[in-house]
């Protein structure tokens, strides 16, 4: 059988492109081994190949197989003829190979899965441009560099979307989110790692605001350390120095004094404390006043 499209030339750049490999390595983990499910409309599966596609890759004549029986040849493939039909069929197929690296790997994921032309149609709808399915000049303007951690999300949701449509969401969905899953992670680890989709060597000033508090500093006789080191002092050194001077006085006394004093103390700062917070509160009427200092990181 022929298929209507017989102009894919022989991969020429198969070994040089790098992203390519990546994203294959990737495809094959997800696209498994020998399948043929009854409710795939692929049929017979190895590696994520399709008997038609098989079919069209030997009647193209770039893989060569010695026998009529197609099931056995395509159980049979080697890694080396899986390279070349993904390569030709899907990576060169949804034009890959001209969009940044992570946007490749997601776009070829969606050729392998949806079809390149399906696939051309998700990017299209993601950057904004006219939707037909051809990868042209348009398309390829259309894609920006600084926006590819934008593009990532907005594909993924179309993805998302597309598969809750089909009929065949109740059987094959819970593997598809998972095979969307992983594809988004492994794209998005291609990412620079700081997120952004281009490096730049100058960083701009990050402004943070803040908020000063001033607060004033306390008067020494507010505080009962220093009142009771003073009263410690005093029961300990006046009544060796008492009787010297004419003085009776005992440590007791002292002591009995220390706390009048610090009860006194205690009673005289609550009761400042209170009245300057209910006159504070009335006098509440300027806002907090901000000011920006300008951070470089």
């Amino acid at each position: 059988m022929r298929w209507p499209e017989t102009t894919v030339r022989p991969p020429q750049d198969i070994k040089a492109d790098k992203t390519f490999a990546l994203a294959l390595k990737h495809v094959l983990k997800l696209e498994g081994g020998w399948s043929n499910h009854p409710a795939d409309k692929g049929g017979p599966t190895n590696k994520g190949i399709t008997l038609k596609t098989f079919e069209r890759a030997i009647d193209d004549g770039f893989v060569i197989s010695n026998t009529d029986d197609l099931i056995t040849a395509l159980k049979n493939i080697t890694d080396a003829t899986v390279k070349k039909i993904y390569f030709n069929y899907y990576w060169q197929k949804a034009a890959c190979q001209h969009l940044p690296k992570a946007l490749a790997i997601l776009h070829f994921d969606a050729a392998v899965n949806h079809g390149p032309r399906r696939a051309i149609k998700f990017l299209q709808e993601t950057i904004g441009a006219k939707i037909d399915g051809e990868f042209g000049p348009e398309t390829k303007t259309k894609v920006r560099t600084d926006q590819v951690s934008n593009y990532l999300a907005t594909y993924i949701v179309i993805r998302k979307t597309y598969y809750q449509q089909l009929k065949q969401f109740p059987v094959f969905g819970k593997g598809w989110m998972n095979r969307l899953h992983s594809v988004e992670n492994f794209s998005k680890a291609q990412l620079p790692r700081n997120t952004q989709d281009i490096n730049t060597s100058k960083k701009e000033p990050t402004t943070m605001v803040t908020e000063t508090t001033i607060t004033n500093s306390k008067w020494w006789g507010e505080s009962l350390t220093i009142w009771g080191t003073i009263v410690t002092a005093l029961s300990t050194i006046l009544p060796v120095i008492g009787p010297f001077i004419g003085l009776d006085i005992s440590a007791e006394m002292i002591e009995q004094l220390g706390e009048t004093v610090t009860r006194l103390i205690q009673i005289i700062g609550g009761i400042t404390g209170t009245t300057m917070t209910l006159y504070g509160r009335t006098r509440a009427d300027t806002r907090l006043t901000r000011r920006a200092i300008n951070m470089k990181i």
